[in-house]
Formats: structure tokens, C-alpha cells, sequence
């Protein structure tokens, strides 16, 4: 009968290189751990921001969207106020029609949407102040900051892309009787371009009288609506 043999007990060195060999594999195991861990963070907040993201897109398409529905809603509505126009009759009226103008034209003539100081000129000088019979002596127009001097006819151009109303200023010299300057700054009054007049000066007697007149009118530039994208960041 073979005797039983005992273990023999663990020596100090022995259980030492064990604690050993069981922190490194716990060190590993722990940084395994870290790892998997740090890549589902960075994959969950990738994830996150792409969910953030697609709902931004969502979000500008959706404004997107609502804007085309609404302009094609009010196609009907603006059709039947366009059409009005042309049975206006105040728009209709002889003396406010140029030539063969249609109503439509009147409307642009009165709210033009271009910088027109050639064509205020010569409106101010062909169709306004002659039917006063006074003298031009000088008509200056100046819009966005700079200013042109008209004598006669004029080459003075100009254009602006900002869709708000911008102003032109013109100064007047003109040389008549009492009677005839004042039916010239009637008829600038009765035109149907809004012209604000600023100042009047008057200097001279009844039958000889000098009038220097500040006014101002305006123009709003037309807006070019065209299809574009827009890029969304994330």
C-alpha cells in the first residue's frame, strides 16, 4: 500500500511569483477592459452625432419644404391680384400712361427697380417741368453716395443688388415767373414716382424768380430668385 504523500507547502518565493503572475494578467485584462471600453464611447458619440446631424438636415429640409408650400398656396392669390392690375383703372388713367404702356408698366414707372438717374433726368426735363414753361438751369442727381451734374441729357448709371429701397436725390435750378414755378413743383408733385421734396429756395421777384429745389425719390433693386443648395455642417 503506497503512501500517501502530502502537498508539500508553498515557499515565499513560489507564492510571490504567483501574486505576480496574477496582477499582470489582471493589469491585461483591465486594460482589454479600458479599450473596449474607450471604443464604445467614441462609436456611441459618433453614433450621437450623426443622429444630431441627420436631425439638423431634417430640420433645414423641412423649413425647406414649408417654404415651397406656402409660395405654391399663394400662386392663386397673386395671380388674381396681378390680374387686377390691369383693370385698374387709376392705373389706366391717359395722363398717367406713357405711349403704349400697360398698367403694369405704370406700376414699375412709379417704384422702378433699377438705379435710373438717366431715365429721371429725362422724365424730370421731357415730360415734368416743360409743361411749366420754366428755364432748367441745373439738375443734379446723386444716389449712393456719389452724384452726377445733368445738363441737357445725361449718361449717368448706377445699380445696387440690396433689396431695400434706396433713395436719389436730385437738385433743381429753375428760372421762371411766380405762376410757372409754381406749377412746375406741381407737376413734380403730381407725378406718379414718390418724390419727397426737402428744401425750396426762392430768390428774385414775381416775374423773375430762381427756385432751388432738394428733393428725393427712390428705387428698390430687384431680387433674382434662383434655385441653390445649401450646405448643412455638422
Amino acid at each position: 500500500m503506497a503512501a500517501l504523500t502530502e502537498e508539500k507547502p508553498l515557499t515565499g518565493v513560489r507564492k510571490r511569483q504567483q501574486i505576480a503572475t496574477a496582477n499582470k494578467q489582471m493589469l491585461v485584462w483591465v486594460a482589454i477592459a479600458a479599450v473596449v471600453v474607450s471604443i464604445c464611447a467614441v462609436l456611441a458619440w459618433n453614433f450621437v452625432q450623426r443622429i444630431i446631424y441627420q436631425a439638423k438636415v431634417n430640420n433645414r429640409i423641412g423649413e425647406t419644404a414649408k417654404v415651397l408650400a406656402d409660395n405654391i398656396s399663394a400662386i392663386d392669390s397673386l395671380t388674381t391680384e396681378v390680374n387686377k392690375l390691369s383693370t385698374n383703372k387709376n392705373l389706366n388713367l391717359p395722363n398717367l400712361r406713357l405711349d403704349d404702356s400697360t398698367a403694369f408698366q405704370v406700376v414699375l414707372d412709379a417704384l422702378p427697380t433699377e438705379d435710373d438717374r438717366t431715365a429721371l433726368g429725362a422724365s424730370l426735363q421731357d415730360r415734368v417741368l416743360n409743361l411749366s414753361g420754366v428755364s432748367i438751369e441745373q439738375l443734379a442727381v446723386t444716389t449712393g453716395g456719389s452724384g452726377v451734374v445733368i445738363t441737357g441729357t445725361d449718361d449717368a448709371v448706377g445699380s445696387s443688388n440690396r433689396p431695400t429701397a434706396q433713395p436719389i436725390t436730385f437738385n433743381l435750378g429753375l428760372r421762371g415767373d411766380f405762376i410757372s414755378i409754381q406749377e412746375a413743383i406741381k407737376d413734380i408733385e403730381r407725378t406718379i414716382r414718390p418724390i419727397i421734396i426737402t428744401t425750396i429756395s426762392l430768390q428774385g421777384t414775381d416775374d423773375r424768380l430762381q427756385a432751388t429745389i432738394s428733393a428725393t425719390t427712390f428705387y428698390v433693386p430687384r431680387v433674382n430668385y434662383v434655385l441653390g443648395s445649401e450646405e448643412v455642417t455638422p
